[in-house]
């Protein structure tokens, strides 16, 4: 994807994710439907002592509360490969994430496990089937945990209900076919604005509530969002399939979500994957947050962070989804590193540049920064406002109410002073998450922040 500053190729830098998907114009399958095509599977080569497990199809693994049946190859990252099970035991579908080798790795794990459990509001061994229908929220539920002995040693394995594809995933699509009619008209959102509203009010409402638990996810990103699955799957009895003898690398396969119907379905939710997720009291790393959703307090090294980052990333997640594109895509320059540009693109949105007062409590202000009125190496800066760039580059009609709306919803996510950003509460009140509403400046200026009613919501206390 591109981003709203620059119209340059991709070049994705995330955590933990080896594998950002290929954006070439692909090939439609036999159902009109465009599929995903990662760039690479894992690779053979870290099968090895300290890499990933060998799965092959029908294998079985057991645990205290099931027994579970490989079907199919999932999808894979840098710290696992994901696999569609089914229990032996009560004949629901899971996903099955088998975690590498590696102290790192499995610490990572484990956090993540104690995490969703802080989450799922469940005691230290209160985890499984038992719960899943008292949890309402929009997070993905942790089912069962274990260990599993394989070739290459002890692997760590989470079990999760299932889901289907990401929102990347759907980006992607809608992105493609665009392309593939030809349509260089944006002026209308790549999603739906119905649809986009329901998604964010989701995402919202899950933010809301793990940050109400003291919890911040720190890598929010179209990749970390899935959609419920609906579709069809295999019957349990006629799963008598084995894989083949030899071990393989096997193609993903995650589970399609058609567009046919988009504009009708009810689309559901849950933000998943929580190994970078911290506490708001005891971060595990400042190293947060994939590039194109990081916040500046992190780049810059402010004197603290918390919650408020995860803020950061829904702004640049609502500019996406509308476009498409990311909001900040930085490169490096002959003169300035990829930190800099980023904080030029910031610059350039928000039409100012950060207070005196917060640059003094950035560690590396002077790394980018003369003084509060210069950067260090990029000297030319073009402001150029998100409405500007909403209406210039894309085409969307200014006096439209959602637009202007939108606007606001973006901007009040994308404060420098952290006590200035919007928590998650405050946004899901805010007048573009309604049907039908009209722009009123007044009235968005007048909406209530508070983000400071939360212990350690914008800062490690």
């Amino acid at each position: 994807m591109t981003s709203a500053i620059t119209c340059d190729v991709n070049d994705q830098e995330s955590l933990g994710n080896s594998n950002s998907p290929c954006y070439s114009l692909p090939q439609t399958d036999e159902d009109g439907y465009i599929p995903y095509e990662a760039c690479l599977e894992e690779s053979v080569a870290d099968y090895r002592a300290g890499g990933y497990h060998p799965v092959k199809i029908g294998d079985i693994y057991t645990s205290d509360l099931s027994r579970y049946k490989v079907i199919h190859k999932l999808g894979w990252g840098h710290f696992s490969t994901v696999w569609l099970c089914v229990s032996l035991i009560t004949g629901d579908y899971v996903a099955m994430k088998i975690v590498k080798l590696g102290s790192n790795y499995s610490d990572a794990a484990r956090d993540e496990i104690n995490i969703l459990k802080i989450l799922q509001g469940q005691d230290e061994d209160d985890v499984g089937y038992h719960n899943l229908e008292r949890l309402k929220t929009n997070i993905v539920n942790l089912l069962d945990n274990f260990l599993i002995c394989g070739p290459n040693g002890k692997h760590l394995v989470m079990v999760f209900e299932l889901m289907g594809e990401n929102l990347l995933h759907l980006v992607y699509n809608l992105r493609a076919r665009r392309l593939v009619h030809d349509s260089v008209d944006f002026s209308a959102a790549l999603f739906p604005m119905k649809m986009m509203k329901l998604i964010m009010k989701q995402i919202l409402l899950s933010v809301q509530y793990m940050h109400q638990k003291g919890v911040v996810h720190t890598d929010l990103k179209p990749e970390n969002i899935l959609l419920a699955y609906h579709g069809r799957m295999p019957h349990p009895s006629g799963l008598n399939h084995q894989g083949p003898a030899k071990f393989q690398i096997l193609p993903s396969n995650p589970l399609k979500v058609h567009f046919d119907r988009l504009e009708n379905i009810q689309l559901n939710v849950k933000i998943a994957d929580f190994g970078n997720a911290t506490h708001s009291h005891l971060h595990f790393t400042n190293n947060i947050q994939t590039r194109q959703y990081r916040a500046p307090e992190i780049i810059l090294k402010y004197k603290c962070w918390g919650a408020l980052a995860d803020v950061w990333s829904i702004g640049c997640l609502a500019f996406e989804l509308l476009t498409g594109d990311y909001l900040f895509e930085p490169k490096d320059g002959a003169s300035f590193s990829k930190d800099e540009d980023h904080l030029a693109q910031i610059i350039e949105l928000i039409g100012q540049f950060p207070s005196e007062d917060y640059l003094l409590k950035c560690e590396l202000l002077s790394a980018y920064f003369k003084d509060s009125r210069n950067m260090r190496n990029i000297t030319s800066l073009k402001f150029w406002p998100l409405k500007n760039v909403l209406v210039e580059k894309y085409k969307f009609n200014p006096d439209n109410d959602d637009v202007n709306l939108l606007c606001d919803f973006i901007s009040k996510c994308l404060k420098f002073n952290l006590e200035e950003r919007y928590d998650c509460g405050s946004l899901l009140d805010h007048p573009w998450l309604r049907d039908s509403a009209k722009y009123d400046k007044q009235e968005c200026e007048a909406l209530p922040n508070h983000n400071l009613e939360v212990v350690g919501f914008t800062c490690e206390e």
